[in-house]
């Protein structure tokens, strides 16, 4: 119930913390690269369907502009990054998406369209202390724990995953463009411990680290902690200082962005890679080949039609039981000679 989720978020934040003090962030490195490749091709497949979803069943020229708009800012975010990287290019991509929609008058959505209140910024949307109150009202008695106990489990469990899996992504990045990694797993959890905290606090219902929205940070130019930290402050400035005009922004446009990401977040190369050295040359299979393939597939299956902690699991577990060994294709038998 709403009495209850804030301490609820407060006590996962308590188990998210005791999983950093732990030293448990190294948990991660169970995570192959196969598997993390099968995660983000289930990761992008999802985020595809989702903004097909955005997208699609409109009709006339309602639905022609949708599908423009968003087929430009794609190309924006795309391409612009060839050109210049003095400018990131998703937002480059939805200003002059939202300009030029608002200049031909096109037929779509925008955000602030049928939610107006939400997009009416000023110091009123700021955050007070009346959270401290739903904390402090709520008895911490054995039934309470009960109640939000299994719940808090979840929550921590999920945030942990997500947040050391965006690390991980942005870390493997990192390394790829030769810039620093961005620290201890461990200090991360303390932190997101701490922030869900202040978010019970002020009334808000925590979060963890999101992959789609840090992958794209990353591609925007993020190089660390510091572009975070610029990230969820230009968030706040902009509810505050400029809702009304991100209220003008086009559903589509975002919805472009996303579909960028997301194409750019399924793994081809590195799947097309996998296939290819699990395929027998020579009359032999290379089974730790095999066994990484099946892994990556499995991952990627379970994460876009299950569960996406289920697909981890599941690549994780078929990484340590499938044999790594090389074994010969079975022979042909040989002709008999004339």
């Amino acid at each position: 119930t709403r009495s209850t989720s804030r301490p609820t978020v407060v006590l996962a934040a308590l188990m998210i913390a005791a999983f950093g003090a732990l030293k448990l962030g190294r948990l991660v490195d169970l995570v192959t690269d196969n598997v993390m490749k099968g995660f983000l091709n289930g990761l992008g497949c999802l985020l595809i369907k989702s903004q097909l979803a955005v997208l699609l069943g409109l009709t006339g020229a309602a639905q022609a502009a949708t599908l423009a708009v968003a087929l430009f800012t794609g190309l924006v975010v795309k391409l612009l990054p060839k050109v210049t990287t003095a400018i990131p290019s998703s937002l480059a991509a939805v200003v002059l998406a939202t300009a030029l929609s608002a200049a031909l008058q096109l037929p779509v959505a925008t955000l602030a369209q049928g939610n107006a209140a939400t997009f009416a910024g000023g110091l009123a949307v700021l955050p007070t202390w009346a959270g401290v109150g739903a904390l402090t009202a709520v008895p911490w008695t054995a039934a309470t724990l009960r109640v939000i106990f299994p719940v808090a489990v979840s929550i921590a469990m999920i945030s942990v995953l997500e947040t050391l899996l965006a690390s991980k992504v942005v870390a493997e990045q990192a390394s790829n463009d030769g810039r620093a990694s961005l620290g201890s797993n461990n200090r991360l959890l303390a932190g997101l411990a701490a922030g869900n905290v202040a978010s019970a606090a002020l009334g808000g219902f925590g979060g963890c680290g999101l992959i789609p929205q840090t992958l794209l940070n990353a591609q925007s130019g993020g190089r660390g902690a510091l572009s975070a930290i610029g990230y969820a402050a230009s968030m706040g400035g902009c509810v505050v200082l400029a809702a009304p005009a991100i209220g003008a922004i086009p559903v589509a446009s975002l919805a472009g962005v996303m579909l960028a990401v997301a194409f750019a977040t399924v793994q081809v190369e590195g799947t097309t890679a996998a296939i290819k050295a699990a395929t027998p040359v020579g009359g032999r299979w290379n089974t730790a080949a095999v066994a990484d393939l099946v892994a990556l597939l499995a991952a990627s299956m379970v994460c876009f039609f299950v569960d996406m902690a289920a697909g981890i699991v599941l690549g994780v577990a078929l990484t340590k039981v499938l044999p790594r060994g090389a074994s010969s294709l079975p022979e042909k038998e040989s002709s008999p000679s004339a």
